[in-house]
């Protein structure tokens, strides 16, 4: 039996990871998450990971992590991020280390963090796995999609009832998601949705803008247009 665990410093990684959880589970894998202690809405992620039927650990940074995986010895290690250059130890545990991208973008750190050495890495098309096997011609890149979509493409999620978000299913609807930073969300001024009153209008902010002290500026400019 395989055993893989997943390293889950933050609650939004999760929806990346479960359509893989599903279908690790199915296969009889062993699974288990790690979270860690100083995570945003840390209680909301232990629930989550709990009502999904996975086993967890809370440790208090990488150092512990670290320690962690080198004590439980499991056969894969998946990824939302790359970790410190000291996890590459692992591989010498015969630890498989795994890279699944929690989000895609631009930014230069969707190529960068493939300086980790993991033994694989899921990407999301043809296009990016082109690019950066060319960056990193020793890597390995493996092109899966986007994981969090899975269930979209599978017909396992239902789709939204815009009757019961209070949103009028005439009108054609828009889904405002800016990132955390930089955010354009303090850009507009607070009175900018009236301008699309002929429109539906869903706002879903980035996770950071919620959570994090210091982006909180953005979390009441995003509550100034949802009471617009």
């Amino acid at each position: 039996m395989q055993t893989v665990h997943f390293d889950l410093p933050h609650l939004y990684y999760l929806p990346q990871f479960m359509p893989v959880v599903q279908v690790l589970r199915n296969s009889g894998a062993e699974l288990s998450v790690t979270l860690y202690a100083d995570s945003d809405a840390l209680n909301i992620t232990k629930e989550s990971v709990a009502n999904e039927g996975l086993s967890y650990v809370i440790v208090d940074d990488e150092k512990q992590a670290l320690e962690h995986y080198r004590s439980s010895k499991p056969d894969w290690i998946v990824f939302g991020n790359a970790p410190c250059i000291s996890y590459a130890m692992l591989k010498k545990d015969g630890i498989k280390l795994a890279f699944m991208q929690h989000g895609i973008g631009p930014k230069s750190c969707y190529y960068t963090a493939s300086e980790f050495p993991f033994d694989v890495r899921f990407v999301e098309g043809e296009t990016r796995k082109e690019r950066l096997q060319e960056m990193f011609p020793d890597g390995t890149f493996v092109d899966v999609g986007y994981a969090k979509l899975d269930p979209l493409f599978n017909d396992a999620e239902d789709t939204i009832s815009l009757k019961s978000l209070g949103l009028d299913p005439k009108k054609k609807t828009l889904l405002y998601a800016p990132t955390f930073y930089p955010s354009s969300i303090e850009c507009f001024s607070k009175d900018w949705p009236a301008e699309l009153a002929n429109y539906n209008l869903i706002i879903k902010p980035h996770f950071f803008s919620l959570t994090k002290s210091k982006y909180a500026k953005q979390k009441k400019d995003s509550r100034k247009l949802v009471e617009v």
